[in-house]
């Protein structure tokens, strides 16, 4: 008892990280949103990387030291990272005309789109009812993007950064038993950097005192949230801690009205919920399939 006791208490405590590591993602994105409208992406790029950067050698100093950083796979870091890096230029990006809601709307099939790709790439099995959850869920980012009314061009790049941070993630599936959690975030952060402080002579401003100081919190703030978002996994199966990732909704919605006054369409936030559900679906799945002893 006292062990079915002390899991259901780890699953909570779990649960209430990966929910502040979600709400911590938000504010980082809505900086990046206020940002948005005086620097160029690059520039944005730079100062989250930057407190990003600073905020994994601390967390490493902590947690046993700066060894930690050390790898023996620079390159699949380097190849994981330029998933991420074009991702996050066309969705940050994107936030200059759409609002925080319908931007995680359509990151939402992320997941989705990594269960798909699992199967080639990582050969793991993916049951029917998975796929129907999966083609279902796509339907609902046709009605995000709403074809008949014309699709915009802007919804289609977060489409596209979804895809590729779905193969960030594949990518991060592969490595993940390799290297300790800090090097996920170093390195990455460690190119983004060197990249964009090169563009910064061309498409660089000179920021006030207090741009750059929420550009780097903001980068300290997702540096943080990672890390909570890693132990959150220690601490519960991936099944339970996944579907927390849709609260972010809840917060963009929050926020994009209280901040920038934005109100969803009812074709995002239906969509919203048919991509929601189908990714449930999909982790409840995935969920069982561990559970379920092979022959």
């Amino acid at each position: 008892m006292d062990g079915q006791a002390a899991a259901v208490t780890a699953r909570r405590q779990g649960i209430l990280l990966a929910l502040t590591s979600f709400l911590m993602f938000t504010g980082m994105d809505t900086v990046v949103k206020l940002l948005s409208g005086h620097w160029h992406v690059l520039q944005v790029m730079l100062f989250v990387s930057g407190g990003a950067l600073a905020t994994s050698v601390i967390i490493a100093q902590v947690r046993g030291g700066v060894h930690r950083l050390r790898t023996r796979v620079l390159h699949r870091h380097l190849m994981r990272w330029c998933f991420s890096f074009v991702s996050t230029i066309l969705v940050f990006s994107s936030y200059g005309s759409l609002s925080l809601a319908d931007v995680y709307a359509i990151l939402f099939t992320s997941p989705l789109i990594a269960t798909a790709l699992s199967v080639p790439l990582l050969k793991e099995q993916v049951g029917w009812r998975r796929w129907a959850a999966v083609a279902v869920g796509f339907g609902g980012v046709l009605v995000m993007l709403n074809p008949t009314g014309g699709l915009e061009a802007v919804r289609l790049l977060v489409v596209l950064g979804a895809f590729l941070h779905a193969c960030g993630t594949v990518f991060l599936r592969w490595m993940r038993s390799s290297e300790p959690v800090e090097t996920f975030s170093f390195y990455g952060n460690i190119a983004t950097v060197l990249i964009a402080s090169a563009a910064m002579p061309f498409v660089g401003v000179v920021p006030t005192l207090f741009e750059a100081g929420i550009g780097l919190v903001a980068g300290a703030i997702a540096g943080s949230a990672f890390t909570l978002l890693v132990q959150a996994y220690h601490q519960a199966e991936a099944g339970i801690i996944a579907p927390f990732q849709y609260s972010q909704m809840v917060y963009g919605l929050i926020v994009g009205f209280l901040l920038f006054g934005d109100i969803p369409t009812w074709t995002t936030l239906m969509g919203a919920g048919i991509v929601a559900a189908s990714g449930i679906y999909v982790f409840h799945r995935e969920a069982v399939r561990r559970r379920t002893p092979t022959a």
